[in-house]
């Protein structure tokens, strides 16, 4: 279970972050809560002949973002086990992530609480930092 109790944006996150171990990641922040993840690999088919003209492949999901206070109720055959915390949620294509987040430095920090797609790999645990271009 979800709950809200509040959504004021941190006008902190707007903006373009890559993730500071694979560029190849990226996460936008736009004003009036849209957002974008972005990521590009080389197919595993591919990858044995990298650097020989083989070409990455790009993925992009279009969405929307929010900050705010929710909390998760956990549950275990149907009893309350515990809650958490998230305060920034992200919901593109079928995909929805619910994070704790925080800045760390020039560092933005992702800890996953919630996501609704075990694959989902917009929602993992990221270490961001700001595109520079």
């Amino acid at each position: 279970m979800l709950m809200a109790t509040s959504a004021n944006a941190d006008n902190r996150i707007i903006g373009k972050w890559q993730d500071k171990g694979n560029p190849d990641q990226s996460y936008t922040f736009e004003n009036g809560n849209e957002f974008t993840f972005a990521y590009s690999f080389v197919p595993v088919r591919d990858s044995y002949v990298l650097g020989q003209g083989t070409t990455k492949k790009h993925v992009v999901y279009k969405g929307v973002w929010e900050t705010g206070n929710w909390t998760l109720t956990t549950k275990t055959n149907g009893k309350v086990t515990g809650e958490e915390q998230c305060h920034l949620t992200i919901y593109a294509g079928e995909d929805q992530c619910c994070f704790d987040y925080k800045f760390i430095g020039n560092n933005l920090v992702l800890t996953n609480v919630y996501k609704t797609s075990a694959y989902a790999r917009m929602c993992n645990n990221r270490v961001l930092v700001k595109y520079k271009q």
